[in-house]
């Protein structure tokens, strides 16, 4: 039989430190030849809850992070060779545009002065515009645009700063024969002049 003074104390070693959830309970029951407080049982009453609990903080495995990282290694390994196909498709298409500009160009001299080469003094040299001789017209070049010719035939080259366009050097010719030049180029991949002109 516990005394009044020792609930306090018996409450105390119940809800001890370290425990997640403790019981407490009593019952107050008169007792009827020494008037005392008896606690027959301890009955679940109310349920204490530490605020440091193993699940309050959680973070990522090393598990979940060795997937995400895979995921983005695939995307990057699909994702950034598309992107950069795209951008030097884009920038061989802005240089056959410009090689076409030279192509008239080209066409309007020879009809002037009877010669792809010179004018008609036999002296002056034939030069394409300042316009056509870069590609892409603003911004910074990506290709040199240039021409070699004689009296009856020419040969436009579009050839890239950068040596690691698999097209090469762009070629066009007086008589509409589209080709590209490969030799320079530093990668292991070469393309032909089919897919390249489509």
């Amino acid at each position: 039989m516990d005394a009044p003074g020792d609930l306090s104390a018996r409450c105390g070693r119940e809800l001890g430190a370290g425990n997640l959830v403790h019981q407490v309970a009593f019952r107050g029951q008169q007792d009827a030849e020494d008037g005392g407080v008896q606690l027959p049982a301890v009955m679940p009453a109310a349920r204490v809850y530490s605020t440091r609990t193993s699940a309050g903080v959680r973070g990522f495995t090393l598990i979940e992070i060795m997937i995400a990282l895979a995921i983005v290694g695939i995307l990057s390994a699909i994702a950034v060779p598309s992107y950069f196909s795209y951008i030097q498709r884009a920038n061989r298409a802005d240089a056959k545009a410009t090689l076409m500009d030279a192509t008239q160009f080209m066409q309007r001299f020879y009809s002037l002065h009877n010669s792809y080469r010179t004018q008609r003094d036999g002296r002056t040299q034939v030069a394409l515009p300042t316009s056509l001789q870069r590609s892409p017209k603003n911004g910074a070049p990506l290709y040199d645009i240039s021409v070699e010719s004689d009296d009856n035939s020419y040969t436009l080259r579009a050839v890239p700063r950068k040596k690691t366009d698999p097209c090469g050097t762009l070629t066009l010719n007086s008589v509409g024969v589209r080709g590209n030049d490969t030799r320079a180029v530093t990668g292991t991949e070469r393309l032909s002049a089919e897919n390249c002109w489509r």
